[in-house]
Formats: C-alpha cells, sequence, structure tokens
C-alpha cells in the first residue's frame, strides 16, 4: 500500500486545495442550527458571497469562470464516460485514477460548469395536514371524518375510493409483462396518491387488512408465488411495513396521538412537479419568498426579475441566461394569455429536475433515491406539542439490482437525535420493502416530560405543570393547542400512582377532565396568550433544534444516504420560533424568552428568510447515463440510444 501511495504524485496546486476541501468538507454530512456560532458564521459568510454576487456590475457567472479557472485547467472532463466508474478498480494516475481519495478516482467532470454560478436552492417544506382522531369522543368527528373522502382502495368506481400506490410501469414492461421491476411508479401517479388523505387510516398496532399494493408485479417479477408471513393471515403480503405485535405498536398512542401528517414516497429522481407549492408555510406570498423576494423565484433568484421588463414574447424568451442546457432552466416564460414575461420558475418548484448544476446532466432514477424523489431536497417543519405522523413509502424499484451499483431498496427511516419511541426511532432490521409504507409516530415533547419523584433532586426541572416559560411552544396569538400533561408520581391523597395508572387516561366528569392530582395522563386545551406562545411541560434545557432524519437501513446506511435519503427537519420552541423582532429575550429578560435568531417576521412563527438550512455533502459523479438492469457486467448494456420516459 505505502508503494502504491508514494506513486502518486500531488500536484501543488492540488494539495492546498487539497487540505482546503479536507478542512471543510471532511464530514460527508453535517447539519447544524444557525444557533451555532460557527455554522452561523459559514451560513452568513455564502449569503454574503452570493449576495455581492447579486450586487455586483459583473455576472454572477463572469466571476464564477474567474474564480475557478485554474481549477478547470487542472482538472479538464474526461475523454472516457466510463473511466470515473473503474479506474477506482484499477487504481493509479496511470489509469485516471486519483490519490488519497476514498474512490481512488478521477476528479468528477464538471460539464463547463464554474463555482458559484448558480442560486442555492432553499429547501422544499413537506407540510403537513391535520389528522384528527376517529374516536368520536374527541368531539372533532363531525368537523372531518377521514374515512368520508378515502374508505376503500378496491373500486374506483365507488365512493371513498383512494388509490393505493400505483405499481411501478415507468420506461416499459419486462419479461412481455405489464410491469418493470428496475423502474418506478410515473410521476403523476406518484403525486396523486402522496396528495390524497392517509389511507389506510394509521392503527397503533401493524395493519394486516391491506395487501402490499405491488405484490401483483413482485409475484410476477421476482419472487414468485408468496405465502403469508404469519399463519392464517387474510393476506400474503401486508402494506403496513411495521413488524407485527405489540413490540412494534405505538407507544402510547392515545396519549400523543398525531395531530398532524406528512407522507412522502422514497422515489428515484424525478422531475419536480409543483406538488407541495401550496404546502409552503409561507405560499410564495410572505417576506423573501413572496413576489420580488430573495427566494420567490426558486432557481434564479432575483435576477429573474429582469424577466417583467419584457414586454414582446421575443424578447421575453431571448433575456439572457447562460446556465442553459436543453432548454429545461429557461429563466423567462411569455405567458400568451395576459401578454406578459415572468420568471420560469416564480412562487414554484415545478420544472425542477435532479441535477446538481443547471450544466449537468440529469441524474438517472437509479442513481439518485430523494423524498419524492425530486429536487430541491426536503424539509419538516414542526413545533414542540405538535406530534407528527410521517408516513414513508417505498416506492424504489422491485429489483436491487437496479440501484448503478449501490445502495439497497430496503429502507428504515431514523430521525437523528429525536426523542422518540422505539418503534418510531428507524430501528436498523426494521425495514420495510418496495410497495410498502411505515408509520413513524413523533411526539414531539421536551426530555424531561414525565416527571419523576417529587423528592428527586431534578423534579423541578422536569417541569411537569408546564409553570417555566421558556418550556414552550410557537403559535399565532389566539391560536388554540391542545397539550398532553403528564400523570403526577402520587396523587391527591400521597398514594403512589401506579405505572398502569400513569398511562391511562385520567377519568372524565361530565365531559371535563379530572383535577391535575389524580392519577392519569390528561389532554388540555391552552389558548394562545398575548406572547406568541403556550407553556409546556418538560425541560426546556433539553431544547432542540435542527434535525435531521436519514436511512438507517443494516449495513447500507452509508450508500443510501448517498443515494438521497437525507431531509430535515427543524423544531421551533418558544426559544427559538423562527420570529426575529418579536418580543426578543434581550428587551426584556424577565417575560421574553424568544431569542430572536435570524429568521423574518411574517409569520407567527417558523421563517425561514433568513435561516439557511445547509446540508453538506460529498459527491462524485461520471459520464455514463445508461439504465442499468443487473450488477453483472454482462448485464450492463444500457438502455437504447434516445430512449425516453413513459410519461
Amino acid at each position: 500500500m505505502s508503494s502504491s501511495k508514494s506513486a502518486c504524485p500531488i500536484p501543488p496546486n492540488t494539495m492546498s486545495r487539497r487540505l482546503h476541501l479536507n478542512s471543510f468538507l471532511n464530514p460527508l454530512k453535517i447539519v447544524k442550527k444557525h444557533s451555532q456560532i460557527n455554522i452561523f458564521q459559514s451560513a452568513m459568510s455564502m449569503v454574503l458571497v452570493f449576495a455581492m454576487a447579486f450586487a455586483s456590475a459583473t455576472p454572477v457567472f463572469a466571476q464564477g469562470k474567474l474564480i475557478g479557472q485554474a481549477s478547470r485547467e487542472v482538472h479538464p472532463p474526461l475523454a472516457s464516460p466510463n473511466q470515473v466508474l473503474t479506474s477506482g478498480l484499477r487504481g493509479g494516475p496511470q489509469d485516471g485514477g486519483g490519490c488519497n481519495v476514498p474512490t481512488d478516482a478521477p476528479h468528477s467532470p464538471l460539464f463547463d460548469s464554474q463555482p458559484f454560478t448558480q442560486h442555492m436552492l432553499r429547501f422544499e417544506e413537506f407540510g403537513s395536514s391535520p389528522l384528527v382522531s376517529n374516536d368520536s369522543d374527541t368531539g372533532y368527528k363531525d368537523m372531518y371524518d377521514p374515512y368520508t373522502s378515502c374508505a376503500q382502495d378496491s373500486d374506483s368506481t365507488q365512493p371513498g375510493y383512494c388509490a393505493p400506490l400505483p405499481q411501478p410501469t415507468w420506461a416499459g414492461a419486462s419479461k412481455g409483462g405489464e410491469y418493470y421491476p428496475y423502474g418506478q411508479v410515473s410521476n403523476k401517479a406518484i403525486d396523486a396518491t402522496l396528495g390524497q388523505p392517509l389511507y389506510p387510516y394509521p392503527t397503533e398496532y401493524t395493519n394486516k387488512d391491506h395487501p402490499n399494493p405491488w405484490e401483483a408485479a413482485i409475484v410476477a417479477e421476482h419472487t414468485g408465488p408468496m405465502q403469508p408471513l404469519v399463519a392464517g393471515d387474510k393476506y400474503n403480503t401486508v402494506a403496513d411495513g411495521r413488524p407485527p405485535g405489540p413490540q412494534f405498536g405505538h407507544q402510547r398512542w392515545n396519549e400523543f396521538f398525531p395531530k398532524v401528517y406528512t407522507q412522502t414516497a422514497q422515489a428515484g429522481v424525478r422531475p419536480n412537479g409543483g406538488f407541495r407549492d401550496s404546502m409552503q408555510e409561507h405560499v410564495y406570498s410572505e417576506g423573501e419568498f413572496g413576489p420580488g423576494g430573495l427566494y420567490h423565484n426558486t432557481v434564479h433568484s432575483i435576477a429573474a426579475n429582469a424577466c417583467s421588463q419584457s414586454s414582446s414574447q421575443t424578447s421575453c424568451e431571448n433575456v439572457s441566461n447562460p446556465l442553459i442546457r436543453d432548454g429545461l432552466d429557461k429563466m423567462c416564460t411569455w405567458n400568451s394569455a395576459d401578454e406578459t414575461c415572468s420568471g420560469t420558475f416564480a412562487g414554484t418548484t415545478a420544472g425542477i429536475r435532479g441535477k446538481f448544476h443547471p450544466l449537468f446532466p440529469e441524474q438517472d432514477h437509479q442513481a439518485l433515491r430523494t423524498f419524492d424523489g425530486t429536487f430541491p431536497p426536503k424539509l419538516m417543519m414542526t413545533r414542540y406539542s405538535q406530534s407528527v405522523l410521517f408516513r414513508h413509502h417505498n416506492a424504489l424499484p422491485i429489483k436491487f439490482e437496479a440501484n448503478r451499483g449501490f445502495g439497497n431498496h430496503f429502507i428504515t427511516t431514523h430521525h437523528h437525535n429525536g426523542h422518540n419511541p422505539a418503534e418510531s426511532d428507524g430501528f436498523a432490521e426494521a425495514f420495510f420493502l418496495p410497495g410498502q409504507f411505515y408509520d413513524y409516530a413523533w411526539p414531539m415533547i421536551l426530555a424531561g416530560h414525565d416527571p419523576v419523584d417529587e423528592n428527586h433532586p431534578h423534579f423541578p426541572a422536569t417541569n411537569p405543570l408546564a409553570l417555566e416559560k421558556r418550556a414552550s411552544t410557537p403559535c399565532a396569538v389566539g391560536e388554540e393547542l391542545t397539550v398532553s400533561y403528564p400523570s403526577p408520581t402520587n396523587d391527591a391523597s400521597g398514594n403512589v400512582c401506579s405505572r398502569a395508572a400513569r398511562l391511562t387516561e385520567s377519568t372524565k366528569t361530565e365531559g371535563a377532565y379530572a383535577k391535575e392530582a389524580n392519577c392519569g395522563w390528561r389532554s388540555v386545551k391552552k389558548t394562545c396568550d398575548v406572547n406568541g406562545r403556550v407553556q409546556i411541560p418538560g425541560d426546556w434545557k433539553e431544547t432542540m433544534s435542527t434535525h435531521w432524519f436519514h436511512d438507517h437501513m443494516l449495513d447500507y446506511t452509508a450508500q443510501n444516504v448517498y443515494k438521497g435519503n437525507a431531509a430535515m427537519m427543524n423544531i421551533y420552541s418558544g426559544v427559538d420560533s423562527g420570529r426575529e423582532g418579536w418580543l426578543c429575550h434581550q428587551d426584556d429578560p424577565e417575560n421574553n424568552v424568544n431569542l430572536c435568531l435570524p429568521s423574518g417576521s411574517a409569520l407567527p412563527w417558523g421563517n425561514r428568510d433568513y435561516d439557511i438550512n445547509l446540508e453538506l455533502a460529498g459527491k462524485a459523479w461520471g459520464q455514463d447515463t445508461r439504465v442499468y438492469e443487473g450488477t453483472d457486467p454482462s448485464l450492463t448494456i444500457g438502455a437504447p440510444a434516445g430512449q425516453t420516459r413513459a410519461d
């Protein structure tokens, strides 16, 4: 090994570049909050770089050429398309390989792109919808009954039909059949499924009443006939990917029943259809996301403001934009209906394709797998005390080999560092299969929610009665929230509350909850006060802000995360409400808890105008655009030239 490494000379200009990259990008996955000074400074520096570029008289793409000229001259595009994929197997610079890099491959081709020549895509919010309990005692059933709109998935001609995840047919059929095991669901079908209410409705234990909707395709293209996992089960397969039995039942299901839900599908990369535009908290109308703001145009930013100056179709379509390849990233679009010119990506993510730079080729669905299968990367917006049901569909190919040589089509989702129960923590061996879904229930409570014995020295810190202002969740003034309060350790008579009693709902009296001193948890409706917060149980010193969640599949975590199975989560609280300039702590430390970190002020909470989520990852790519149908070299023949997607 030593002789091999000594045979690899390192050019002087590459040494300094490598040292810089090692210090800045060595962690393959970094997600931090702006409140931490190091990443805050980095984020602000990046914002300033982009801001200066936009403000300069020299176009940003011209500046990029100056910055990256030396690098491009040293590392020209590869002559052989497949060399980047194979040189690492042979090793050494004589075969195009590199030295002291993980892949031992040459530098990734840049396809004539230059540094700092693109607008940095902001994360796209998943959005969430209310999930109302099906328990008639809640009083909500008359307001919204989920079974009215989604009652069955077997007959599309009957009322209440909701389609299950359609089986994969994208790119045509295989073996003369109707399915394509190396492909995935069509674009429109994925969006249609994710746009429906949850069906089947979430349950405390694994739901065995619905088969895997891909069973026919799996049997026909992969496994042959199957038998039930458990003798006597109704179906040979199940749609619910949770392991059966009480061990994977949702803990304290009634106590922390999800108030909102989000559903997504892990899928190969595909064009974004703008499916989530209306689900953004800012709805592209508030703050810097509104018209004229920095992020209203999701691809070209404020450079697209030049579009409105054009008064004819010719001038509109001729607006200069050097970062166009194949006409897919045109900055301006002529609207014939009202004869106006506007930014192509103004107030929408529709049309954004899976590539890392406008001049890069579009990624293949076997190479890149993301949440929704789309760019930009995704962000979940949550707040304390608003429990979440996260339904994750697996829409990856049936065939393991449809992975361009790495990654697994079995997945399990881990909310990193989340205070979640075991069955919703993404256990490495609790993976679910193509066609299935897995419901993760995240209670969104502060650590210390459950009190320890009153004689314990930490008892006051756990704040079981929600008396601490800093233990709180943000809200709009007048908004009504339901907060779960834990059972006391002892009842009013001093008797120790048994574990069974503490896990049972507190006894109701004439429709109202019993006194605080009674054993059992209770739900309490609270109205958001003039301070824009509701106090909640738990230790405020355990408040969390920015998380990420990712694949946790046994032996394949790194590979699946590398392929795109990673998203971010912002958790808002009283101390980090995402609303600057509103009752700031520094103005009145005795009464105000909001740290007023850089964010924005248009929304009651969760502004992201100046709160920049950063996800840094090391990536390498080649120039091979073929579709793979197997890992055996004789099978990697790719698709015929000119083949396009079926839809």
